[in-house]
């Protein structure tokens, strides 16, 4: 099993992720978190550890959480690109299956990056006879997202970062 991110680290390079790894008041280049010095370490930890004491934990299994990924997913892909997903409630039992196997990857596989489910998803695609159309078209099995996940539009890319977060943070 791989060792998982301290919370202070995942904060830090939260931060650097957001700063393009620029400090945000001198602009100077921001190391690696092991070439970070101990005591700026100690102090990201800290405070981590200040506001997980603040955010309750729940004993969530897969189902809750992929409910709370797909809600906000659903949220976030109405809004931002072009999606028209259901409430939970409403959802077709196939599409949470395949919901609740997104999240049971990133719990068994602790190491991935919120891409590596798209091209665990795309290999699976493409062995049913899907391929890359600019459009959908699930009679021809057409779909712009037929693409590598660097190739997904930001918005699409964004969709997949919210839920690894999640899945990361629920299952902590």
């Amino acid at each position: 099993m791989q060792n998982m991110k301290s919370l202070g680290q995942i904060g830090y390079e939260a931060y650097c992720d957001q700063t393009e790894w620029k400090s945000a008041v001198s602009g100077a280049d921001l190391p690696n978190w092991e070439a970070v010095k101990d005591e700026i370490k100690a102090a990201w930890e800290a405070s981590a550890g200040a506001v997980s004491k603040e955010v309750p934990r729940y004993d969530l299994g897969v189902p809750e959480i992929a409910r709370v990924c797909h809600e906000v997913e659903r949220a976030y892909g109405n809004r931002f690109c072009g999606d028209v997903h259901p409430h939970w409630i409403d959802v077709p039992g196939e599409l949470r299956e395949s919901c609740m196997k997104r999240v049971q990857f990133f719990l068994d596989h602790t190491g991935a990056d919120a891409g590596a489910y798209h091209e665990r998803w795309r290999e699976i695609r493409a062995a049913e006879g899907w391929s890359y159309g600019k459009v959908r078209d699930d009679a021809r099995k057409l779909d712009p997202r037929m693409v590598s996940f660097a190739e997904l539009s930001d918005a699409q890319q964004v969709k997949g970062i919210i839920f690894h977060a999640i899945v990361r943070y629920l299952s902590r």
